[in-house]
This record gives C-alpha cells, sequence and structure tokens, in this order.
C-alpha cells in the first residue's frame, strides 16, 4: 500500500472515530450529566479548634467529580466528598465534571458555588440575652465584626425594641382614654334622653316580669 493511501486511510479512520465519539456524547446524554450534578446537595460543619468548616457534598454519581476551580484539586469519591480546613467568609466555585470512562470525558457540564458565612465569637455575649434571634446574636453572620460594633448595633437593637414597647403602650392607654372620654361625653350631652329611656325600660320589664309571676 502506498503512502498516500496509508495516509488517507489514517485519516479517514481518526475522523471516522471522531465522528463515533462525539455522537456518543450528544445533547441528550449532557442533560443527563447535568441533572445529575444538579442533584449534588452540600452541607457544612463549624471547627471550632481551627476556625474552619468541613464541607460535605452528596448525590455524587460514579460517572461525575468535583474541582475546586481555586487550586485546581480534584476530588473523584463517589457518593460523597468531603472537604476540611474550608475558610469562613469566602465564596468558593466547584465544577462538576464527566469522569474519563464516558462518552463525555472530562467535559465540564455544571458549577457549585458555595459561600460560607462567618462565625460570630460574641454571640454568647450578655448583651444577647433574650434577643438570639437578632442577626448579630447569631453563631454565624454574613460579616466579620468587631466588639465595638457588635455592643453598638445590639444596644441600638435593644433601644429600638424598647422604644416600639413604650410606643404600643402608649397607644393602648391613649385609645382606651379617648373611648371613654366618648362614652362620657355622650351621656352629659344627651343625659336628658338616655336616662328617661333606661327608666321606661327598666318599668316595663318589672311590669312584665310581675305579671309572669302573677300567672303562678
Amino acid at each position: 500500500m502506498g503512502v498516500y493511501k496509508k495516509a488517507l486511510l489514517t485519516l479517514f479512520l481518526f475522523l471516522g472515530m471522531s465522528h463515533v465519539n462525539a455522537a456518543a456524547c450528544d445533547n441528550t446524554l449532557k442533560v443527563d450529566y447535568q441533572n445529575r450534578a444538579k442533584n449534588i446537595t452540600y452541607s457544612y460543619t463549624y471547627n471550632d479548634s481551627n476556625n474552619t468548616f468541613n464541607l460535605l457534598f452528596t448525590n455524587i454519581t460514579d460517572s461525575l467529580y468535583l474541582i475546586d476551580m481555586e487550586n485546581m484539586q480534584e476530588y473523584r469519591n463517589q457518593g460523597e466528598i468531603t472537604m476540611g480546613n474550608v475558610l469562613p467568609g469566602k465564596s468558593y466555585r466547584y465544577g462538576v465534571f464527566t469522569s474519563d470512562q464516558n462518552p463525555c470525558s472530562s467535559s465540564s457540564i455544571y458549577y457549585i458555588y458555595v459561600t460560607l458565612p462567618f462565625y460570630n465569637p460574641y454571640y454568647n455575649d450578655s448583651l444577647c440575652d433574650g434577643i438570639s434571634s437578632y442577626k448579630y446574636c447569631r453563631k454565624f453572620i454574613n460579616k466579620s465584626i468587631s466588639y465595638e460594633e457588635f455592643t453598638e448595633n445590639v444596644n441600638e437593637y435593644r433601644d429600638n425594641l424598647n422604644s416600639e414597647d413604650t410606643k404600643e403602650v402608649v397607644d393602648e392607654e391613649t385609645l382606651l382614654e379617648k373611648v371613654f372620654d366618648y362614652i362620657t361625653s355622650f351621656y352629659t350631652n344627651y343625659y336628658f334622653i338616655i336616662l328617661p329611656v333606661i327608666i321606661i325600660i327598666s318599668i316595663v320589664i318589672i311590669i312584665r316580669q310581675n305579671k309572669k309571676d302573677s300567672l303562678f
């Protein structure tokens, strides 16, 4: 076989194999991998000893693996993957790739974005007694704060709560006063009508009651 024929045959075989691989990795298969990637979930736990988090990814099928896009480290465990010493207050991007043993090998199909909160060292402070649901009294917050900033915000929050409580009491007392004043004013202005009506109604009730008693 001549050199040209061998070259043409090699080129034909190469193109044929490329066509087969491209056909095997079609859009339907890519969508299937993307749906699997979207089912991957994550959770985190905090390490008090070194102020870091552990990230746990679950629902990872055997056809997928993760890459930390910051340092390009690969994680190929099936089922679940644990990443330790993850820093708080940072955002991370993890790429989901198809494994080498499938038609769409090493293809990037999805990204998982993770933003970790900051640990709040003041959440157990006595200033937080009774207001643990306030944002700066929680164990994890969305920013790093100093103790001065913490006390300033918590005291301001408490002052606002006290102001609202006082306003509610004042409003309630004001409403009761208005109702009482209205009733008093109405009776004072129309007592010459109201009083005779009350007397007449009372007499009618007494007469009817006496008639009922006489029947028995």
